[in-house]
């Protein structure tokens, strides 16, 4: 289904939402509208990462073209990034506007507001390769069973959207970069790599015509005549006439790739951006069927092919367990395979649910109820999925009426009993289990300690078996194709040798055998390529060995493997005709001999040490960037056996050099967003609603509950994270915790107000800024069990997007709309503009050096990253996330994401495709790339202290690098070193991924970590400063109640509860009762005359509950109110849509005097008695023109002597 993203101004909603029901009543159900409240933006997630992601994953863009719209910064941004990413765009002209300058080339759909054609929507998507519903046969079964999902399956492939969109960018890099031609697609069996590649990259692909596709194929015996009968059939498709001859001269020509694709194009089939993808499918093969000749000359002709500059792309399936054999042999001839390997992760159970239920929807399938679940409850994990598609296939071919049952579930097994129980369907009159059994162990194939796949001809298979295999293909447990003008069967999956018992169990009884078997059928194709030659034939003992097993084994054996045992049984019997006159001649040699076999076991050794290295030598490469920790686990071991082979210290070396670092991975494939860092601590919240807490240095992981927005103080010891409706929790981060315990809060403050705020701390960690809304309020964070507020801010500019703390309690603040600026929150309040003359809004990203001196600006247009010195507001420094020697395109690179480190000499900046360039900020000289990790968007990143730079992506990953890894100093002994740097990062994953077992081993020796640092923390801020008051002294406004009163007497209209008010000697009584803990009520009178510093003050009588004062501008109300008794006070805003910021303050109980309120040019102060209890700076709120008298909560009685209103003169 084609997924459409509409891209639209705000002022233009109506419109917008008009557009996308135009679209669904075409059938277009995967729409993404930003505002919608179903499938848009999720609150409480980093929205411009939300945007991106889902501008990254649809198939085209829809952009409403409107005066607003082309004027719009975020429209004009929304479109380059589509262009930058090579989207297809309908542009709809609403009512003749003019096309969008970003896409004045393509072609618009003219359209009028209120009046969408449809059809003519429909023909331009159409146009644009984007059907409503790709093509479904609704009377066929969506469940291929044990085949993986090839192409004509793709309009019921799901659940891999986010492995497809990983895929297809490292395959067609938005920048056309190139980090190697061989993308590596690596899984267990069973994982789904085939399917994934088959049906969900290759259509994909196929969107565009800049592609030249080969069908997938999987590699035998003679891969390059394979591969160039793909690429002779791809071209055919094209109308150009090469055939497979030509096509394997091309691979072997250096440029030939490229002639190749010119001669594509001379039939009219293609253009000068069109290239090449060659899909290998299970490229294990390489290493397990094909001979060393063969697959030598097939790796040497591919080196060539993808030499660059060249079109070529290949894209190999392999299981991970094998394709260390597979880039051992990719090692031996060169081969650049690129860095960056797609694992294919487990399916999640919503995925996994989604597997189930969408394809049945296409085809017009039911399930009962409650059968999706138990399905994804019995499929388990990842390694079950073979088991699930072949379950659904048989529900589905068994159905009666198109319903999917409990009872037809239960009647085949289960999960995990439907392979078993067909199995056992062939096992008819005259056979027994153990026949059928003995037939599939031609299609086993047994070289380590699990069983895979083997290709039996079915001229090799005897007549009985092959009776039993044809039924077995009749049951789709069994495939039989055509290879090499052969007919050969193969096992449908893998999983059919462990999910049907009694076959499980003849494969372990005859499992020595089975591996036997391998190893002559290895040495008797390496003789015959040999030209059959007296050399490598079998002797002594091997020849015993190989003549029992064919006595044991009479069906087993194919015509080579029974040519080559006759041939070295034949050399034997002619030997013993001479030996009978050499009894002495041996007896002579006895030592000789037994020096000879000493001799021989050592060169074993030797060999099998060799061997091993190589295997490890090729996981470190392997895991170099996708897990530095398991590369280095692999080189530590290998250097224990060898610690002078030079392929593992030039790796050693490499490795240490490189910037990759570790990397922790969701388990359940969550988008991280709104990192924190501090010290080795990094923090994230995640798309799956939750916080999670990654120590580098120790590897332990923490889950907090649900974050809207999180950071980490400077030094790691502290977290603070919105995660409660009660407001900031403070955790620490050192505390002892329990297997799986999660710390409980020191403390709680800044009260939830339904936002989602933006938190920063100061480099010293003593103070937190925190912006809610339009407001910015400094707390002492000194204490994180007792956070104090220290004052706050309304911006005038709207809702706060970024802040920097400077240490001594400036405040860096960008928003929503056009203003940087800094605030000098515990100087003298005033606020001023970062960068004079510089106007942008959005700002995501500001990053200041621990000194204060300069700060980062990420700068919403994508292009401009902006060092600036705080001091002056001068640029002295831009950077792009790009090479600087990189070559000009149509559309200027884009930074998504940068970071300043704290010492101020490093700027990181990362692209879209999560690509990340280094620059030394004093001189802008490229330091080098972070690339071969994220396999998506980088959504934020930032460095520590020590220079280590952490970054979240949405594919999934956290990930340390070392941007200035390159200067590192290294020793003789790449031991040391790889333990120095890397010894802490070996945790249980990285171990599994290196030696695919759970017996984690100490390959360094122990250290004492250091102490954590102190919870409380000191500040170099003047933290009990308060900006100077001014006290006016011009009456404007009293009343002293002695009579009539301009604020009224008797009730107030109210919804729920009383208010009501009178005027007995000399004083004002306000009373409330039953309105609500929450409600606040005034009275009030209007005024004029004030100036901008004034003061109202009332003076108090006789009080119960919270009393107070009011004052408002006609835009927003300011109340105060007090509770005397418990000393508990706050001031509140509002506006016309409700309270909008509450200032909290407390007294001693029992406090006496008069409550005032005063508003110093912006700087307000609340005084009681004469003493200030709490500040702040508003320069939104203006002079009043109405004030009055106030209560909060359920139930309060205020008696006022007098209210006054002065101004300065």
């Amino acid at each position: 289904m084609a997924q459409l993203f509409v891209s639209h101004s705000s002022a233009d909603n109506a419109l917008a939402a008009e557009v996308k029901d135009a679209l669904a009543d075409l059938g277009y159900g995967s729409v993404f509208l930003d505002f919608d409240p179903t499938g848009g933006l999720v609150p409480g997630q980093a929205w411009r990462d939300q945007l991106f992601t889902n501008l990254d994953a649809c198939d085209a863009v829809v952009f409403i073209t409107t005066p607003q719209s082309v004027a719009s910064q975020w429209c004009h941004s929304e479109l380059a990034l589509t262009r930058w990413l090579r989207k297809p765009v309908l542009a709809l002209l609403v009512d003749g506007a003019d096309p969008h300058p970003l896409i004045a080339d393509l072609q618009g759909l003219k359209i009028s507001a209120g009046q969408i054609d449809r059809d003519r929507v429909r023909a331009a998507l159409g146009a644009l390769g984007l059907e409503q519903e790709a093509r479904w046969d609704a009377g066929r079964s969506p469940f291929p069973g044990l085949r993986a999902f090839d192409e004509s399956y793709a309009a019921v492939f799901f659940g891999r959207d986010r492995q497809i969109d990983q895929l297809r960018q490292l395959v067609d890099p938005p920048s056309r970069s190139r980090e190697g031609a061989i993308i590596p697609v690596l899984g267990p069996s069973g994982s789904g790599k085939s399917s994934l590649v088959r049906a969900g990259l290759v259509p994909a692909l196929r969107v565009s015509d800049d592609w030249v596709i080969t069908d997938p194929w999987t590699p035998s015996d003679v891969p390059l005549a394979e591969m160039s009968l793909a690429l002779a059939h791809a071209a055919k498709l094209r109308q150009a006439e090469l055939d497979a001859d030509r096509c394997a001269e091309l691979l072997r020509t250096p440029g030939g790739m490229a002639e190749y694709v010119r001669a594509i194009r001379a039939s009219g089939q293609a253009s000068a951006e069109t290239k090449v993808l060659v899909v290998v499918d299970q490229a294990e093969e390489l290493v397990t069927m094909t001979g060393e000749a063969e697959r030598t000359a097939f790796l040497q002709a591919l080196t060539t092919a993808c030499t660059a500059p060249s079109p070529l792309r290949v894209v190999m399936t392999a299981r991970t367990d094998m394709w260390d054999r597979v880039a051992a042999e990719t090692g031996k001839s060169a081969l650049q395979v690129a860095p960056t390997v797609l694992h294919v992760p487990p399916l999640s159970r919503s995925d996994l649910a989604e597997v189930i239920s969408q394809p049945a929807r296409r085809s017009h399938l039911t399930l009962e109820d409650g059968l999706v679940q138990r399905l994804v409850d019995d499929t388990g994990g990842g390694e079950a999925l073979p088991l699930l598609a072949f379950t659904l296939a048989r529900l589905a071919a068994e159905s009666q009426d198109g319903r999917l049952t409990h009872a037809a579930y239960d009647a085949i097994g289960g999960v995990r009993g439907a392979i078993a129980s067909r199995a056992g369907e062939v096992v008819t009159a005259g056979r027994t289990e153990q026949d059928v059994a003995e037939a599939v162990l031609h299609l086993v194939n047994l070289t380590d300690a699990t069983p895979h796949k083997r290709l039996a001809r079915a001229a090799d298979v005897p007549p009985r078996h092959r009776e039993i295999l044809d039924d077995l293909v009749d049951a789709r447990l069994v495939v039989i194709n055509e290879v090499n003008d052969q007919q050969v069967y193969a096992p449908a999956h893998e999983s059919l040798f462990s999910a049907w018992p009694p076959l499980a169990a003849l494969i372990e009884k005859r499992r020595d055998d089975l591996v036997l078997r391998a190893r002559l059928e290895r040495r008797a194709g390496d003789w015959r390529e040999g030209g059959a030659t007296q050399s490598g034939l079998l002797a002594g003992l091997e020849l015993a060995q190989a003549r029992a097993w064919r006595s044991r084994n009479p069906d087993m054996g194919t015509a080579d493997v029974t040519a080559y045992v006759d041939a070295s049984a034949a050399r034997q019997r002619r030997g013993r005709l001479v030996r009978a006159g050499v009894g002495l001649v041996v007896a002579a040699l006895a030592v000789t001999l037994v020096v000879v076999l000493l001799v021989n076991a050592r060169a074993d050794r030797r060999r099998a040490e060799q061997a091993r290295v190589g295997e490890l030598a090729a996981i470190a490469q392997r895991e170099l960037t996708h897990d530095p920790a398991a590369a280095a686990a692999a080189l530590l071991r290998g250097l224990e056996i060898n610690g002078s082979d030079r392929e593992l210290r030039t790796a050693a070396r490499t490795l240490l050099r490189s910037p990759a670092r570790d990397v922790y991975r969701s388990p359940e494939q969550d988008s991280f967003y709104n990192i924190g860092v501090g010290g080795s601590v990094g923090a994230v919240t995640t798309g799956a609603g939750r916080a999670l807490v990654w120590d580098t240095a120790t590897e332990r992981v923490l889950d907090l509950p649900e974050s809207g927005a999180l950071a980490v103080r400077p030094d790691g010891r502290v977290l603070v994270s919105v995660d409660s409706k009660a407001g900031i929790h403070a955790y620490d981060l050192a505390a002892d915790l329990p297997a799986g315990g999660t710390p409980t809060p020191l403390s709680t403050f800044s009260p939830d107000d339904g936002s989602v705020p933006v938190l920063a701390f100061s480099h010293d960690g003593s103070l937190l800024a925190v912006a809610r809304t339009s407001w910015v309020t400094l707390w002492d964070l000194r204490d994180p069990a007792a956070p104090r507020e220290l004052t706050s801010w309304h911006s005038p500019k709207g809702d706060p997007t970024a802040l920097a703390v400077l240490d001594d309690g400036r405040v860096l603040s960008a928003s929503v709309s056009s203003q940087l600026v800094v605030w000098n929150a515990l100087g003298d309040n005033s606020t001023a503009e970062l960068v004079p003359g510089r106007s942008d809004s959005g700002v995501q990203h500001l990053t200041a050096d621990a000194a204060g001196e300069h700060v980062l600006i990420d700068f919403p247009t994508f292009e401009d990253v902006a060092l600036v010195d705080v001091a002056t507001g001068t640029p002295v420094g831009s950077f792009r996330a790009s090479l600087p020697d990189a070559p000009p395109t149509g559309l200027p690179p884009v930074s998504w994401t940068s970071s300043l480190s704290p010492d101020g000499h490093t700027v990181a900046t990362f692209d879209l495709a999560g690509r990340g360039y280094v620059f030394g900020a004093e001189d802008g000289a490229y330091l080098g790339g972070l690339t071969g990790g994220h396999t998506s968007l980088v959504s934020e990143s930032l460095f520590d202290d020590d220079g280590m730079l952490l970054s979240a992506s949405v594919d999934g990953s956290l990930r340390l690098w070392d941007p200035r890894s390159s200067e590192l100093e290294l020793s003789d002994d790449p031991r040391a070193d790889l333990c120095r740097v890397f010894g802490d990062r070996i945790d249980d994953d990285s171990w599994r991924l290196a030696f695919e077992d759970d017996d984690r081993e100490a390959l360094c020796p122990g250290h004492e970590r250091a102490a954590p640092p102190p919870l409380k923390v000191s500040s170099s801020a003047d933290i009990g400063a308060l900006p100077e008051v001014a006290a006016p002294g011009t009456v404007v406004f009293t009343d002293g109640f002695d009579g009539a009163t301009p604020f009224g007497t008797g009730p107030q209209p109210v919804s729920t509860g009383t208010v009501t008010a009178s005027v007995k000697g000399g004083r004002y009584r306000m009373e409330s009762a039953g309105l609500g803990p929450d409600y606040t009520a005034w009275r009030t009178a209007p005024v004029s005359g004030a100036g901008a510093t004034w003061s109202v003050r009332v003076t108090p009588g006789r009080t119960r509950g919270a009393c107070g004062l009011y004052a408002g501008d006609g835009a927003t109300q300011l109340v105060v109110t007090l509770d005397r008794d418990s000393g508990e006070g706050r001031a509140e805003w509002f506006s016309g849509s409700g309270s909008t910021h509450v200032l909290p303050f407390t007294a001693p109980p029992g406090s006496a005097g008069p409550l005032a309120l005063v508003d110093d040019q912006g700087v307000i102060a609340v005084l009681l008695g004469g003493r200030r209890v709490a500040t702040t700076v508003d320069p939104v709120l203006r002079p009043p023109t109405t004030i009055g008298i106030a209560t909060r909560g359920d139930t309060a009685s205020c008696d006022v002597d007098d209210i006054t209103l002065t101004t300065a003169p």
